[in-house]
């Protein structure tokens, strides 16, 4: 829990700590080819209080790894655009290929918990979207990814301190948020939203918080969870979870031999019929358009059973600014090297 959280005093003085940090560091750099040649890919979450430090942090853990090899998740900046999309659409867009590391400034927990604490989605919400994380992180996990989740901690006292300095010069003023200060006025709301949804989400991939008093601590304390996450990955190899079975209710559907292949339309009932249905696809295109309702329809069947005319009649009646078409073939090599829904 955050509030009795009290990092463990390892002993260690300050000299020693440095050294310890500068092994780590060079460690995490040494390991890069080896968790390229073994093809596993790494996502390091780093979620936290604002002001708690994360942007620097993340800046420090990427300083020696390979440009080629890593990028940077930036929240804010994904969000933008994507609310009209599922919860975890932009973290699973972000995904890392194999063999890369993707470090996320702020993530599916920050979402969640804006959501709860300043948008307008319910209790039931939230626990729908903490299911969704659970879901989503056994699917990280069942394919082959290393997950280490960081929740950068500090007091309210010292959140409150960090902002004001940042507030009193012009050009570190914008980095703090009206949400920021929000945050730190209502420090015991957010800390309690926070405990719940590492409580709920830490099954899979365990939270692990660091403390963000001291910033030569907090790196120490994160490069050796890194080093520790990617040597444990390395050496056992991709991970692959026990079968989990989960229960979704479907309609049944006929088998494919069972299908009367025999049904068929005169010229005139077909063109009545088409046009009729057209004509109120056209209407419910517009009633979903403006309930903000997406909708996929999925079309799978034998090479020349006349998939894509089929497409063209449907997609005939619609506004072309309110749908798009996606060809599937076979995955392409940067498709194969992220997790295989993905493209999708």
């Amino acid at each position: 829990m955050l509030k009795e959280f009290i990092r463990p005093d390892d002993g260690m003085d300050k000299e020693s700590r440095k050294a310890e940090t500068k092994r780590l560091k060079k460690l995490v750099t040494a390991l890069q080819p080896d968790l390229r040649e073994a093809k596993i890919p790494v996502v390091v979450l780093v979620e936290g209080w604002a002001a708690a430090g994360k942007g620097s942090l993340i800046n420090d853990l990427i300083s020696d790894i390979d440009p080629r090899f890593s990028s940077v998740f930036q929240y804010d900046s994904a969000l933008r655009g994507a609310e009209r999309y599922p919860f975890l659409y932009p973290f699973f867009a972000a995904l890392p290929e194999n063999g890369k590391v993707l470090f996320m400034d702020g993530g599916w927990m920050e979402r969640a918990v804006q959501d709860k604490l300043t948008g307008d989605k319910d209790e039931d919400a939230w626990k729908r979207e903490i299911l969704s994380v659970q879901r989503f992180e056994r699917q990280l996990r069942d394919n082959g990814y290393l997950v280490l989740k960081l929740f950068v901690n500090v007091s309210k006292e010292e959140q409150a301190s960090r902002q004001k300095k940042l507030l009193s010069k012009k050009y570190t003023a914008w980095r703090v948020s009206k949400y920021d200060l929000k945050q730190n006025e209502h420090y015991k709301k957010y800390q309690k939203a926070y405990d719940e949804f590492m409580e709920a989400t830490g099954e899979v991939f365990p939270w692990h918080v660091v403390s963000g008093e001291d910033k030569k601590v907090l790196r120490y304390d994160a490069f050796k969870l890194l080093a520790d996450t990617i040597s444990a990955g390395i050496a056992s190899g991709k991970y692959v979870g026990a079968p989990f079975e989960e229960d979704f209710p479907l309609d049944n559907a006929p088998m494919l031999s069972d299908a009367d292949l025999s049904l068929s339309l005169t010229e005139e009932e077909y063109k009545e019929q088409l046009d009729e249905l057209q004509n109120k696809i056209k209407m419910l295109h517009n009633r979903i358009y403006r309930k903000r309702i997406p909708m996929v329809i999925c079309y799978e069947g034998w090479d020349a059973a006349g998939k894509g005319g089929n497409i063209r009649r449907l997609a005939y009646p619609l506004d072309p600014r309110g749908f798009d078409t996606y060809p599937i073939a076979s995955p392409e090599p940067r498709e194969k090297n992220r997790h295989y829904l993905w493209r999708f």
